[in-house]
């Protein structure tokens, strides 16, 4: 039963998510092990993807947030909040992100709260 119910809440979880969606939360994960002690110890809950805006040329601003937990750094999950831009690289063509600021966990409650609530 217990299995049943684990499978039930994974496919619910899942079901937020698009794959359009993955590229901008993996990148977010990243910056956020990039920013801790011990980075690849991170695990990640709550990711979601706000505010995001997307142009014609298919570039886009956005935010993601989410909870961390680094076992090195602190107990429990603290919220964070990675504000990003896509652009095309002129050499490959290709989609790449950048960072336009972050909230890394333990850091700016009131504003991250502003951004992700």
């Amino acid at each position: 039963m217990k299995n049943k119910i684990a499978a039930l809440l994974a496919v619910i979880a899942l079901a937020g998510c698009t794959n359009d969606d993955k590229p901008a939360f993996d990148f977010a994960q990243k910056e956020v092990k990039a920013s801790l002690t011990n980075g690849d110890a991170t695990d990640f809950k709550d990711m979601k993807l706000v505010r995001v805006v997307k142009f014609e040329d298919k570039t886009s601003k956005g935010v993601v947030c989410g909870a961390a937990s680094n076992p090195s750094q602190y107990t429990g999950y603290k919220g964070f909040a990675i504000c990003y831009k896509t652009a095309f690289s002129p050499v490959s063509r290709e989609l790449y992100y950048s960072v336009t600021d972050k909230i890394i966990p333990g850091q700016d409650y009131e504003t991250l709260n502003a951004i992700c609530k």
